[in-house]
């Protein structure tokens, strides 16, 4: 895992020249691979010689040039592939997409040959030994096998072979399919029998996962409908803190604009400025969300709630220097780590069980320093905008319910209830979900809003970020960059908790 930062542009372009390609690489990104096939049919101790290898790998590193531009059409205009699409597609001839594992060997390969051939040119024998030789196979180890997969781009030879992974994993088929144009490679592909047509049948997923989502959606379009309403209500009636509602719209809407255009893909084209304009407009679309939200239900809080509302007020009235802002955001970062060692252990569980729970956002902090700051600022952004969103759903329960007691079960209970279906071994996945959840509606009910939300934030940098204790390797960086920000934030809250005061008496010595 640790080379993967290391492997050099000038090994991707060794095997894009293969294909009459040359041009800097110009995005890549991750994909999770074979997770579920090897957590359902191979041994735990085979699972994890697997991910001590990398071969099959869980991360993929994808090397994508093309003669023009990637112009992009996703909502967040990043540059994005997998094995069903590509955005922008690959239809341009001369575009080379390779994928490779984090030890730098072949895994996939696809090339778009020429649209014209301006003379014929000879149909010549393609070098399969090069490829075999990139992806670090033998090809002796393989037997020769009927070609089954149709490449994606046109060729005129192909082949195929069936063999299995190197020693540490005998027991794992692998398949290989590849295509020629004219000699040159158009298309390689490494793979175990968990590949499935996916451009047929697209990614599955669990039914349990698809009712989570769905709930969750219909969750969030409710609590939007309701925030509306009653937004509209306040402001009629003239109640509501709107001036505290406008300085966290604009707060929310720069973190959020500023990540779109630090992890948007730029390109010197006309559609730059459609790029920048629709990403000012989904942060000012989610801003003014919150704002809604905000109004809807803070005059509501605060008269039957007060006391949770203290110090998120007075930092939001501009007190960042009050001695009570500091003190709640100090426990919430004391709360946070608390929080972080619990999915610690979770994670510790899963291994147990030879299984594996990804964080997709983790990957993207290991790319490059642009998605680092990125990743910095989805933290904070998790950190207000779930938060809130919890925290008022939790105080909705409790006037719908009438009872503080009967609330804290209900938001216990739905949360660990959709945590507990979202993912393997449901029973453990409760059990961890009760005690975060559970503490977190705790926190709630007795700190109020503002240690919540440090204490989120806090938990974002520390499970989001790559947590290492040896910094001699590459991405120590990333972890002392998550690091650093928690302690920042504890720094200023314990500077701001004593008021000028000494930490030590003067004769503690």
């Amino acid at each position: 895992m640790g080379v993967l930062a290391d492997v050099p542009f000038d090994h991707d372009r060794e095997l894009a020249a293969t294909v009459g390609a040359y041009a800097l690489p110009e995005a890549s990104a991750d994909e999770m691979s074979y997770r579920q096939y090897a957590e359902r049919q191979e041994r735990p101790e085979e699972y994890q010689a697997q991910m001590a290898e990398g071969q099959p790998s869980l991360i993929l590193f994808w090397f994508w040039q093309s003669p023009r531009y990637l112009e992009t059409n996703g909502a967040d205009h990043v540059v994005q592939t997998n094995y069903i699409s590509s955005d922008p597609p690959l239809n341009i001839p001369g575009m080379v997409k390779v994928v490779l594992d984090p030890r730098g060997r072949l895994i996939y390969l696809e090339a778009v040959p020429p649209e014209v051939e301006h003379r014929p040119l000879p149909v010549a024998a393609a070098d399969w030994g090069a490829l075999f030789r990139a992806a670090g196979f033998d090809p002796a180890h393989f037997t020769p096998a009927a070609a089954q997969w149709t490449p994606p781009a046109g060729f005129d030879a192909r082949a195929a072979w069936t063999g299995s992974y190197p020693p540490h994993t005998p027991r794992t088929p692998l398949r290989i399919e590849a295509a020629a144009w004219r000699g040159k490679p158009v298309y390689f592909d490494a793979f175990g029998p968990w590949r499935k047509p996916l451009r047929t049948e697209g990614f599955p997923m669990p039914a349990e996962a698809r009712g989570v989502v769905a709930v969750l959606a219909v969750l969030r379009l409710l609590l939007l409908a309701v925030a509306v309403l009653l937004a509209w209500r306040n402001l009629r009636m003239g109640r509501g803190d709107t001036r505290g509602a406008f300085r966290l719209a604009i707060f929310v809407f720069a973190c959020d604009s500023i990540k779109r255009l630090v992890i948007m893909h730029h390109v010197p084209a006309a559609l730059e400025e459609t790029y920048v304009m629709q990403g000012l407009s989904l942060a000012l679309l989610n801003a003014g969300a919150l704002w809604s939200l905000y109004v809807a239900l803070e005059p509501y809080v605060r008269r039957r709630w007060p006391q949770s509302l203290i110090g998120w007020a007075r930092l939001l009235n501009g007190g960042v220097r009050d001695p009570l802002v500091g003190a709640q955001l100090l426990i919430g970062c004391t709360i946070g780590i608390a929080f972080s060692l619990l999915y610690f252990c979770w994670d510790v569980v899963f291994v147990r069980y030879g299984l594996f729970r990804p964080y997709p956002l983790l990957i993207e902090a290991l790319l490059e320093t642009r998605r680092m700051t990125g990743q910095l600022l989805t933290g904070v952004w998790f950190a207000l905008v779930d938060t809130l969103g919890m925290f008022f759903l939790f105080f909705l329960l409790r006037a719908l319910l009438r009872r503080q007691w009967l609330a804290w079960a209900v938001w216990v209970g739905v949360w660990t209830g959709l945590t507990a279906l979202g993912g393997e071994l449901p029973a453990v996945n409760a059990i961890f979900a009760v005690f975060l959840f559970g503490i977190a509606a705790l926190v709630a009910m007795r700190l109020g809003l503002l240690p919540l939300v440090a204490a989120h934030f806090t938990l974002c940098m520390l499970i989001l970020f790559p947590m290492t204790a040896n910094f001699s390797v590459w991405y120590a960086g990333r972890t002392l960059f998550a690091l650093a920000a928690v302690l920042a934030l504890a720094a200023y809250s314990l500077r701001t908790a004593l008021a000028g005061r000494p930490l030590l008496k003067e004769d503690f010595l």
